[in-house]
């Protein structure tokens, strides 16, 4: 009983530390790549805080990253009945 009770333990740690990497992983990915521009001699071009030209991409997040707020329940839940089986034997 002792032995399935460190396992639980360690797989529900591990279940949580896998839900906060998919947490982390889960935001989209913006690419800006500006327009490339010719510049005249002899001038000089500002850009004062507007947005960059070109062209944006957004990439999303891999589909697998949603499961973050499972996995991390399952783990959390699992690291509760542990520590409740580990209260009640000792």
């Amino acid at each position: 009983m002792r032995r399935a009770t460190i396992l639980l333990s360690i797989v529900s740690v591990v279940l949580i530390a896998v839900g906060v990497y998919l947490f982390i992983i889960d935001r989209p990915t913006i690419i800006h790549s500006p327009k490339i521009q010719v510049a005249i001699s002899n001038t000089s071009i500002a850009n004062y805080g507007a947005p960059p030209e070109g062209v944006i991409y957004i990439i999303p997040p891999p589909w697998y990253a949603n499961l973050w707020l499972e996995t991390l329940t399952a783990g959390i839940v699992l690291l509760l009945i542990s520590a409740l089986i580990l209260r009640r034997n000792s």
